[in-house]
């Protein structure tokens, strides 16, 4: 079953060796400006124009000229270096930093591998070639310049933010997530995004991943920053529609560039928290050669005073064309009269009949308010008014299939349909939204989170459904010396499985070998898969101690602490403070697999002298000493005695005495301390009477 979603809406050397340097600091009268080209306009002045220009500039690249004249040597120009030109990159490509080769060209580490920052073989050297390379909030300056369409005038908002996050820092980029690997899809990176502190931003940005042919998606995997609002994946209808939207950050207005509004897209995917979506077996969005995205995403920082820059990774996995019997769909079911959607004071409900003009066959519902929304449901329309009911927004359909009692507008429930929920062509749905106006005044359908908005969202295909067909096993990791793993197939039989360590109907972890595998069930040529990794076992890790610190290695899933080989409640850390003497041992999982740590035995010190539980009493003589201690014990009662000599780190040096049962009164037995140079230090005698362990300290010159 796919991972929880949350919205998805439908609306209608140069060749170019390019050697940016400077042999000479080269100077140029430019005409007086201002605004973001300018200033690396005076960058490629400075450091790149001594080569870059004159009658043969280096490369044939020409940044001499004025500003004009120098964007448009740059602004969707092909490269001339044959390997960046292959790659369907432009030396500029306005909106797309990452298929620019002036970035990649210009990054010195600072742009990220994965994103092109390192440079092939075949694509030259960094730049500039002899001159220092560019201070890194230079750098993020050009991205910028570029995301934002490279426009020849003005001052792009995000240079004043640029400015203050490299001069007084801000709030952390996130984690930058693995692409998939070249033979199974590719990553989109949108960002990084500055917004200033408790400020909301919306963007669309046109982007063109320059397919060579069609292709089917089949997984999309979103990675973004937490407390995102949403990022859309629209796809332009036709090239006209994408021709008609600028390049670079288009910022979202209600009555502007708004998507709502229909701007020639379709939905294909969205995302309001970072999630894995998998597609059915047999469907796939079905993409061409042509296609041409059109990307949006809501940002809000909710940081009074740091700049957040945020990021959007979108991880796509695809497979040939023509793998897929159906193509999936995703629509957006909005509230037909926006011009009646005002929602006064108090609680408020909206509700209506939606109509579908062909089969649909569904395999997700999903809703969207926001903050004011309290209830969502939907139901199959049974004569123009509710019928069975389909979805229940207080109902979390993933993790507990529970009623949770509220409805989470910001993270509302997702349903899959597994097998699909057929609806024949006409019968229709029913949604009903429930607010709780607490503003104070009347609010109208918006794009903020301080107005409204009312959406069924479903993701379905069209016509005779398909079989439903699907493996999986109840972890996606499991140890290489577990045993047989009992797989789930629907339909239970008639399928093929197939896959590394399939041995029958059952998948063995051993058979198998470590690593990740793709498990295949295929029925009536539909193939549903299922990735199985197979992780080592964990070697058994040493326990460091620090006088009553007792510690093991980091980073494992989880730890769990055993005294004398019980659990100690709530020791569920890497490191515990040890209370009692006895033998310590933790254990830890990772990747499905459990690992033991070697023992340490640790013994209390500072035990008093004298009178114990039962009138027992230990002393040890002389301390500090030499060589040799005697070791004194008086028992009350007829008790099993076991004494016992450590160092301080908890390694036993000797068992003197093993007496077994002994008989009330005085005890005394020697002991000698190890011999040798470099024995002095501390050494501890463990005394165990019974079930009750005592100790004491003994210095040794």
């Amino acid at each position: 079953m796919p991972m929880k979603q949350n919205l998805y809406i439908r609306l209608t050397g140069f060749k170019i060796t390019f050697i940016l340097c400077a042999c000479l600091l080269y100077g140029h009268s430019a005409l007086a400006q201002t605004g973001t080209f300018n200033r690396i306009y005076t960058i490629f002045q400075n450091q790149c124009a001594a080569c870059h220009g004159g009658a043969a500039p280096s490369g044939g690249l020409n940044l001499s000229g004025t500003p004009a004249e120098v964007r448009t040597n740059l602004v969707n120009v092909t490269p001339q270096n044959s390997a960046a030109a292959a790659k369907g990159q432009k030396l500029v490509k306005p909106g797309q930093p990452y298929q620019s080769f002036l970035l990649r060209k210009l990054s010195n580490g600072y742009i990220h591998e994965w994103d092109g920052g390192n440079l092939e073989a075949a694509e030259g050297s960094p730049m500039p070639f002899y001159n220092t390379p560019l201070e890194d909030r230079e750098i993020e300056i050009v991205r910028q310049w570029i995301l934002a369409g490279a426009p020849q005038n003005g001052t792009i908002a995000a240079e004043t933010l640029v400015d203050q996050y490299f001069t007084d820092g801000g709030l952390q980029p996130m984690e930058r997530p693995a692409p998939p690997p070249p033979d199974k899809g590719f990553q989109i990176h949108v960002g990084p995004i500055f917004v200033e502190g408790f400020d909301e931003k919306e963007y669309l940005l046109k982007y063109d991943p320059d397919f060579s042919g069609p292709i089917e998606i089949k997984r999309m995997e979103a990675f973004m920053n937490q407390g995102s609002h949403h990022f859309i994946l629209y796809k332009f209808t036709s090239n006209s529609a994408a021709n008609n939207a600028g390049s670079g950050l288009r910022e979202v207005s209600l009555f502007g560039e708004n998507p709502l509004l229909g701007n020639g897209t379709n939905l294909v995917c969205v995302w309001q928290y970072p999630e894995d979506f998998r597609l059915p077996a047999g469907t796939a969005y079905f993409w061409n050669e042509n296609t041409i995205f059109d990307l949006n995403y809501h940002i809000p920082n909710y940081s009074a005073d740091l700049i957040l820059p945020s990021d959007v990774y979108i991880n796509v996995y695809t497979q040939p064309s023509g793998t897929a019997q159906k193509e999936m769909f995703s629509d957006l079911l909005l509230f037909n009269s926006p011009a009646f959607f005002t929602i006064p004071s108090g609680v408020h409900t909206l509700e209506e009949s939606i109509y579908n003009n062909q089969q649909w066959n569904i395999w997700m519902l999903n809703s969207h308010t926001h903050k004011y929304g309290t209830d969502f449901d939907i139901f199959r329309q049974s004569g123009g008014g509710p019928g069975e009911q389909l979805y229940e927004g207080w109902f979390d359909y993933n993790y507990c299939q529970c009623d949770v009692g509220y409805y989470d507008w910001a993270h509302p429930p997702v349903r899959y349909f597994e097998p699909m929920y057929n609806l024949p062509s006409g019968a229709g749905l029913y949604h009903r939204a429930t607010y709780n106006n607490t503003s104070g005044s009347t609010v109208s359908v918006g794009l903020t989170t301080n107005n409204e908005m009312m959406i069924t969202v479903i993701q379905y295909t069209t016509g005779n459904p398909i079989p439903y067909v699907h493996v999986a096993a109840q972890n996606t990791t499991y140890c290489s010396d577990a045993g047989e793993v009992q797989l789930e197939l629907s339909p239970e039989t008639g399928g093929v499985l197939d896959g590394p360590g399939i041995a029958g109907n059952v998948f063995v972890p051993a058979l198998a070998g470590e690593g990740t595998h793709t498990i295949t069930y295929t029925y009536s040529g539909i193939t549903a898969e299922f990735e199985v990794t197979v992780a080592p076992p964990l070697a058994s890790e040493p326990v460091q101690q620090t006088d009553a610190t007792l510690s093991v290695a980091q980073g494992y899933d989880s730890y769990q602490w055993y005294l004398n080989g019980s659990p100690i409640a709530d020791a569920t850390g890497n490191t515990i403070q040890a209370q009692q003497s006895g033998a310590y041992t933790v254990t830890y999982t990772q990747n499905g697999c459990t690992g033991t740590s070697q023992t340490v035995q640790y013994i209390v010190s500072g035990v008093n002298t004298g009178t114990m539980p039962g009138n027992e009493a230990l002393t040890v003589f002389p301390n500090p000493a030499t060589d040799a201690i005697a070791v004194t014990y008086t028992l009350a009662a007829a008790t099993p005695v076991l004494i016992e000599l450590y160092d301080a780190t908890g390694r036993l040096l000797q068992t003197p005495a093993n007496y077994g049962v002994q008989q009330p009164g005085t005890y005394r037995q020697q002991l000698h301390l190890p011999d040798g140079t470099n024995t002095g230090g501390i050494y501890f005698v463990k005394l165990t009477i019974q079930n009750n362990i005592y100790a004491k300290k003994v210095v040794k010159y």
